[in-house]
């Protein structure tokens, strides 16, 4: 019998993290080839200053509509926006971090790298990468929880429904695709949604901005 690993019991779940994997790798990904371009930019975090041009674009929106409205437009409001804006920013430094020190530092090999050639698994979008063993904790997951959660609050009702499932969406796809665990994604939508709460704690704190 082999030796039983801390791995085997938080990473593994006893096999279970690898049957899940087999039953999602693959799903409607076929069906759904032409959407994986946009869920792939939607979750790479490389594509952050557009994000940022895109919120700097809705607060304008949003401070515009309050004057035309006649509501308030003082000094707390501004806050409250520069608070979220700084937010938004110190949560995405903070998962970059986090993900990128988490990666290095375990080195856990993609689905793919770990079945090998000749077993039917293998990334079904995208192109492999030279060094593949940075499976945890998944980027893509993390960084589309950070900014659905911080855009939450922003946005209008009809859009949130949208942003509720986009990590979800995201974890499917990653773990579809075979680019990912399940416990790669599922870890990932904890440290999105930490790293959004921690830095909106701080930046309200720091602009004197009250729930």
């Amino acid at each position: 019998m082999s030796e039983v690993t801390l791995k085997d019991i938080w990473y593994n779940w006893g096999g279970l993290n690898e049957r899940l994997f087999h039953v999602v790798y693959g799903m409607e990904v076929h069906t759904l080839r032409e959407l994986l371009p946009y869920l792939d930019a939607a979750g790479n975090y490389k594509y952050f200053p557009f994000l940022l041009i895109g919120c700097l674009i809705l607060i304008v929106a949003k401070y515009a509509a309050r004057i035309i409205r006649g509501f308030d437009t003082g000094s707390y409001v501004f806050r409250s926006y520069a608070a979220w804006f700084t937010a938004l920013i110190g949560g995405y430094l903070l998962m970059v971090l986090i993900v990128g020190g988490m990666k290095e530092f375990l080195d856990f090999p993609r689905p793919y790298l770990s079945y090998g050639d000749n077993t039917g698994v293998a990334l079904l979008y995208g192109e492999p990468k030279a060094n593949a063993w940075d499976s945890f904790p998944s980027g893509h997951v993390a960084f589309t929880t950070l900014w659905a959660t911080m855009l939450y609050r922003q946005v209008w009702g009809i859009l949130k429904p949208f942003l509720i499932l986009a990590p979800f969406i995201a974890c499917w796809f990653r773990v579809a695709i075979g680019a990912h665990y399940p416990m790669d994604v599922v870890t990932s939508l904890f440290i999105g949604l930490s790293c959004a709460s921690i830095a909106r704690e701080i930046s309200l704190k720091t602009f004197k901005v009250w729930r």
